[in-house]
């Protein structure tokens, strides 16, 4: 039997859970333990816990009539820990720990969360170290680009502009481009050579540009003529000259490329008529020389496509240089913090799993994995994919089925490293296609009729119209890749077996108006709130309603202005920590015990009423306990309004605290970077309205969703970076380079790659607008902008052309009715009043609670007693050990100080009354509370054993009773010895209270 990889391709709504639940119940019925053999992997743990309650949920209504379910269901309840359904980044650190000495980690590290951070810090560590004598190169490199800062007019210190380009390169393309061509990428030595190179390219076309320029502003003079007097006036071609000599490098005109040869057109006739001199002065100027340096001029843009590669490679080269140090630093801070970072975790994988026998692995890991189920293919990595890859095809080899789910159109997370053309192509090329067993979900589960309609209606063309924004009129031959070609799969149906509503579609066009290309949203902003009273007159509850934004700002614009009008609003914005009153004032009161003297903290705390005696007591607190005793402080009224902000805040710092150097200093530093994006979690089924972003939206489905600010626009060009690969001299000296994404990539030798670049934006954007119209079961508005008719630039443009003919004198586009159905009452259990926020006062409010209180006090039981003194004279090896035992235990709190002397006399005194039988001697091995594993692996512990020229076990006992318990205790400690090879073997009872040894015998 051979094993296949089934690959569904599962449209928004298609009843994709349903089928991997479907497909993992399938794979479960082939052993009672097969879920021991099955790894499913998502990419949330919203996803994960959903499956797992999917496949419970299936086993439990199975199991009512079949007793094979009923078994198998018992047995992953038992071994719930086996189950393997887990996040992606979940499975990847199992894997990983297993390997931790392999990779030069300690097993106890900790994942870190925060890459950019210890980015930040490792950048930080990296400057105060440039005095160091093996950071000599560095210093000069960064010297060298700061001095090129200056020259140009901007900020010498580039410690921002690196860390901000940094975090652009140090992601998985690095990673790859890296792996594939080694450490000559980031080679100084090299990049120096390579820098000089690039700088003589752009120094030569830009010194030639100015000095054509001079050379034409100098004609213009001696010829007696001005650039106003040519053709075009104040906008005149002939300004070319000036701008070139004021170092501008733009390609010149079409009009001016026009004129070099037809000097007859220079002056305009109205021109002519005012002053017939200027014919006169216009055949001086080319007399001059005016008309070859025209020429010139026009011929320097052979060389442009050289100059803007040397330019767009040039911006990258002095970060390219500093990377190998700053992943030195990075290594050096995660390695001292006992820290991997989760960015990473993917690359060491990597690393070990490349050629390394599946088998292997499994053994390291502790579990075989025969079966692998991927959810959301599309949003894996390249490094992802690779270290899968391996272990599918063992299971192929071994006649296992596999299953990958994933959707192209639903793929928005390129921005995180994921990469759609696996699931579109690569995975084609990975497998042998007789293995790969296709099946479309076109079924659509989620929406109602005429949202499904609109959507079969608009993608396909959107499709087409986005080809032609790329590629123009070549023909689809000619096209690498094709919007099309990742859509002809788009159209659904809805199924027969479902009952099914008309639903509600509305698409509202907003003119905008003049040059402001934003202002449209004032009018889109406006309309929400009509939108939203409209659908709960009808009935419609706030819970189920979402407004999804393309950005954080945009969802921040649409909470503010609905919080306004009186509406429940929930959303991440609305949640900020820093939004709060009283955290920005826990924060503020921070910065001036950390820095009493700046004039700023000072007016600050005057303002919120601090005085030295105030602050003299909590700056002598630990950070956690300053921060809640400045809580403590606050108003009761905003201790009440904002308590939820405030426990949220303390449950950061309280983190902050566990992982990182607890200061003031440290953490306002963190903050500043970081924490202050934090936010409230956002609960579940509160009665408000969700505002969210496109992205959080994901998966969800949504009886009413507004989409107010639709655009998503082809030039919102992110400025990412781009490993490009030169394939002509003198470019080629490197194998691989960074360029940024921007649209003169167009006119370099990376014109191909652009191209491919600006496609797969293009097909970002339409995947975003898949994704935010295939939300709705119900309802779906969209506002947009009206599209002006000229070249198109963004989704709304396209969907304005498509609906126009159909819009109505309102610019709207309307189908259905809101009709909404009388709910069921849902288990919702309101608003959960949260208490006002208390601050208690650190030192009162947890005391150590101590147990030599109980231990001789008489009315306390004897059993306190036996065990103080069992645990002083586990610590007594000889006589001489008495006082340091008994010290030892005061210092712990086993004992009152005051009872020290007592028991010190009273222990000698015993300790003496047997030295005849040398118990306490240095002259025998002693073995106190020693461990005796027995044949079953219970653990037996006997008080003392001696081993010398007999064995003895002597147990202490400080009670009055004497039980034949103790008798038996005694004997099956000796047995025990007498079973490990000691021979007379003698066993005794110490009654400590009445000083008698009994011997067992």
């Amino acid at each position: 039997m051979r094993g296949k990889v089934k690959l569904f391709k599962a449209s928004a709504g298609s009843g994709k859970t349903h089928n991997l639940t479907k497909e993992y119940l399938r794979l479960l019925y082939f052993d009672d333990f097969a879920y021991r053999h099955i790894l499913a992997v998502t990419f949330t743990n919203k996803a994960t816990e959903e499956m797992k309650k999917r496949i419970i949920e299936e086993l439990h209504k199975l199991s009512a009539k079949d007793p094979r379910s009923r078994k198998i269901l018992i047995n992953i309840l038992h071994d719930y820990s086996s189950f393997n359904i887990s996040t992606i980044d979940r499975f990847f650190q199992q894997t990983m720990r297993a390997f931790a000495r392999e990779i030069g980690k300690n097993s106890s590290y900790n994942v870190e969360l925060d890459s950019d951070m210890v980015l930040l810090r490792a950048t930080d560590q990296m400057m105060q170290e440039l005095d160091k004598e093996e950071n000599q190169g560095l210093l000069e490199w960064l010297l060298d680009l700061s001095y090129e800062s200056i020259e140009k007019g901007e900020n010498w210190d580039t410690r921002k502009g690196i860390n901000s380009l940094v975090k652009k390169l140090y992601k998985e393309a690095y990673k790859l481009a890296k792996k594939e061509v080694g450490e000559s990428l980031t080679n100084r030595n090299s990049l120096v050579e390579y820098r000089d190179m690039l700088k003589v390219i752009i120094s030569d076309f830009e010194d030639k540009l100015r000095l054509y320029g001079r050379e034409g502003v100098s004609i213009l003079k001696e010829s007696g003529i001005n650039a106003e007097d040519f053709s075009g006036g104040q906008n005149s071609w002939a300004k070319k000259f000036g701008k070139l000599a004021g170092d501008d490098t733009l390609p010149p005109t079409s009009t001016f490329q026009k004129m070099y040869d037809s000097p007859e057109n220079w002056i305009s006739k109205d021109n002519l008529k005012k002053n017939p001199h200027l014919a006169a002065l216009v055949q001086i100027a080319c007399n001059n020389g005016l008309q070859d340096l025209m020429l010139k001029i026009v011929e320097m843009e052979d060389g442009r496509v050289n100059y803007q590669t040397a330019t767009a490679i040039y911006s990258n080269i002095y970060s390219l240089g500093i990377l190998a140090d700053i992943e030195k630093f990075v290594n050096e801070y995660s390695k001292e913090n006992g820290l991997v970072l989760l960015s990473e975790t993917t690359e060491l994988l990597n690393r070990i799993i490349d050629g390394s026998d599946t088998p292997f692995i499994y053994e390291k890991i502790g579990s075989r994995l025969d079966h692998f189920m991927l959810d959301e293919f599309q949003d894996t990595s390249v490094l992802q994919w690779q270290n899968f890859k391996p272990l599918i095809a063992n299971s192929l080899a071994s006649g296992n089925d596999n299953l990958i789910v994933g959707d192209v159109k639903q793929s928005i997370y390129r921005w995180r490293a994921s990469d759609w053309e696996i699931l579109s192509n690569s995975i084609y090329d990975d497998f042998d296609l007789e293995r790969i067993e296709e099946k479309e979900l076109n079924d659509n589960w989620r929406s109602c009729t005429n949202i499904v309609n609109f959507n079969n209606e608009f993608f396909p063309v959107a499709a087409k119209k986005c080809d032609y924004v790329i590629h123009g009129d070549k023909d689809s031959s000619e096209m690498l890749l094709t919007v099309s070609e990742l859509y002809k799969e788009v159209f659904q149906t809805i199924p027969k077996e479902r009952d099914v509503k008309p639903g509600y579609l509305e698409l509202k066009f907003f003119p905008k108006k003049g040059d402001d290309e934003e202002n449209w949203k004032v009018s889109a902003l406006a309309r929400i709130s009509n939108t939203i009273d409209a659908l709960t007159a009808r009935g419609r509850k706030l819970r189920d309603i979402a407004i999804l934004v393309r950005t954080n700002d945009e969802g921040a614009l649409v909470a503010e202005e609905l919080i306004s009008k009186g509406y429940k609003v929930i959303s991440g914005e609305s949640l900020f920590l820093k939004s709060s009153q009283s955290v920005a004032t826990i924060v503020s009161m921070l910065r001036y015990y950390n820095w009493p003297d700046d004039s700023i903290n000072n007016t600050i705390a005057e303002f919120e009423g601090i005085t030295l005696e105030t602050n003299s007591k909590i700056s002598r607190l630990p950070l956690y306990e300053m921060c809640e005793e400045i809580a403590g402080m606050l108003s009761e009224s905003v201790r009440k309004s904002e308590s939820v902000y405030i426990m949220s805040f303390l449950d950061i710092v309280l983190d902050f605290v566990k992982t990182r150097r607890a200061d003031v200093s440290s953490f306002l530093s963190w903050w500043d970077e970081k924490g202050s994006k934090a936010s409230v979690a956002a609960p579940e089924g509160q009665d408000a309205i969700r505002i969210m972003t496109i992205h959080k939206s994901k998966g969800l489905g949504i009886k009413s969703v507004i989409v107010p600010f639709f655009k998503c626009d082809f030039k919102n060009i992110s400025g990412e970076i781009m490993w490009c690969k030169p394939s002509i001299e003198p470019f080629n000296a490197m194998t691989l380079v960074p360029v940024k994404y921007r649209s003169d990539l167009a006119k370099t030798i990376f014109a191909l790659e652009y191209e491919e670049e600006y496609t797969r934006n293009i097909v970002d954007n339409l995947n975003l607008a898949y994704v935010a119209f295939t939300r709705a079961r119900e309802e779906l508005f969209i506002f947009a902008p009206e599209y002006s008719g000229k070249t198109i630039s963004s989704v709304s443009d396209i969907l304005f052309e498509i609906f126009s003919p159909s819009l109505n004198e309102n610019k709207e586009h309307i189908t259905g009715e809101i009709k909404i159905d009388a709910e069921e009452e849902t288990s919702f259990a309101g608003e959960i009043q949260i208490p006002p926020f208390r601050s208690y006062d650190a030192f009162e409010r947890l005391k150590l609670s101590l147990k030599a209180g109980d231990f001789f006090e008489e009315e306390k039981s004897s059993r306190n007693k036996g065990i103080i003194i069992h645990n002083i004279l586990s610590r007594i090896y000889s006589e001489t050990d008495i006082h340091d035992s008994v010290k030892e235990a005061v210092s712990l709190g086993e004992l009152p100080a005051d009872e020290e002397n007592e028991i010190i006399i009273t222990l000698t005194r015993l300790i003496s009354s047997v030295s005849h039988r040398n118990w306490f001697s240095k002259k025998v091995g002693v073995y106190n509370e020693l461990e005796i594993i027995e044949p079953g692996g219970n653990v037996r512990r006997p008080d003392r054993v001696l081993i010398g020229g007999e064995c003895m076990v002597i147990d202490f006992k400080t009670g009055k009773l004497r039980p034949n318990s103790h008798v038996n205790q005694i004997k099956s400690y000796t047995s025990l010895l007498v079973q490990m090879g000691f021979e007379n073997v003698k066993g005794f009872l110490w009654y400590l209270e009445d000083n008698e040894v009994v011997e067992v015998k």
